[in-house]
């Protein structure tokens, strides 16, 4: 029996899943199983038993995985804060964040600020389509930060969470939403636009995103012509831009007139009756583990481009 045998095991656990605690173990999911059966074979138990679903551990796992649950987070704790904070050739910066350009960007800054004279590099952004799944994957101890969006109206319901979760955060300053679209398109003059105007053309979305519940149409199994006529939904931040940039496609989101990549080709207009929605971002990280300089460095980072948004408003 070896510590990564166990933390195989501990991962796949925690996860009911082989493909994602091979990702947290950074190995295949072939080695992983591997690890395991040797795991099974050395201590002749079965600790797993195979579902529909998943995997579910055996009696004789879950007595396992209780007995080894509080060490492999001590020692993980132990891990993340000695990389993050003791390796100073390292720039380290592991990101799990809702789908956002402004995420992007501040990774941007983040790196060409800071890069300059380490030898080596750990930078690393994993971005999901809905906070809940930021949520989720935030429990891989890898992770540094959680960054999400959600709607101002939601505060409390988080925050919550959090406290239960035992995690910190520093909340942005919100910033309300208009209609992105390109510069050729028939309402790209308008100073204000109503929903309805916005109906008749296709209003394009994240995949299973959906903070201000606004026009809602990112419910992939359930189209509902009564609330959106027409709609695109995509995964990733290319795939909408390049909708926008090629159709009357409009997206609602945050005004980014401020950054000269976006407003050369799109423009913001306002919606009537939506002033009181905004979006809301918090960066979310662990009580327990001190904020790395690398960390805290990327916050400031993140602070100073919405301090640009908003300036950008007045």
């Amino acid at each position: 029996m070896n510590l990564q045998a166990l933390m195989c095991f501990y991962e796949s656990a925690k996860f009911s899943s082989i493909n994602k605690a091979a990702k947290a173990c950074f190995i295949s999911a072939s080695n992983l199983s591997r690890t395991i059966k040797a795991l099974e074979n050395e201590m002749n138990i079965t600790l797993f038993k195979r579902t529909y679903s998943g995997i579910e551990l055996t009696y004789e796992g879950r007595e396992l995985y209780s007995k080894i649950e509080s060490s492999i987070e001590d020692l993980k704790r132990i891990q993340v804060s000695y990389i993050h904070n003791n390796c100073n050739d390292i720039l380290h910066l592991r990101i799990c964040a809702h789908q956002s350009s402004l995420v992007l960007w501040a990774m941007i800054d983040f790196y060409n600020i800071y890069s300059d004279k380490r030898e080596y590099i750990d930078i690393v952004l994993d971005t999901y389509t809905s906070a809940d799944d930021v949520l989720r994957h935030l429990e891989n101890n890898s992770y540094m930060l959680g960054l999400i969006h959600y709607n101002s109206k939601s505060h409390i319901m988080y925050t919550d969470y959090f406290d239960r979760k035992g995690y910190s955060y520093t909340k942005m300053p919100d910033c309300p939403a208009g209609a992105l679209m390109r510069k050729g398109h028939p309402l790209a003059g308008k100073e204000k636009v109503y929903l309805s105007e916005l109906m008749e053309y296709p209003r394009i979305a994240y995949l299973n995103d959906d903070p201000l519940e606004v026009n809602y149409c990112s419910d992939i199994e359930n189209f509902c012509p009564s609330k959106v006529k027409k709609r695109i939904l995509v995964k990733g931040v290319g795939e909408l831009h390049n909708f926008l940039m090629n159709t009357d496609a409009y997206y609602i989101g945050i005004n980014l007139d401020a950054f000269p990549s976006v407003s050369r080709f799109f423009t913001n207009v306002k919606i009537h009756n939506m002033e009181s929605l905004a979006y809301s971002t918090l960066i979310i990280y662990k009580s327990d583990l001190p904020l790395s300089q690398s960390a805290s460095k990327f916050i400031q980072i993140l602070q100073d481009i919405f301090k640009k948004i908003n300036l950008n408003r007045e």
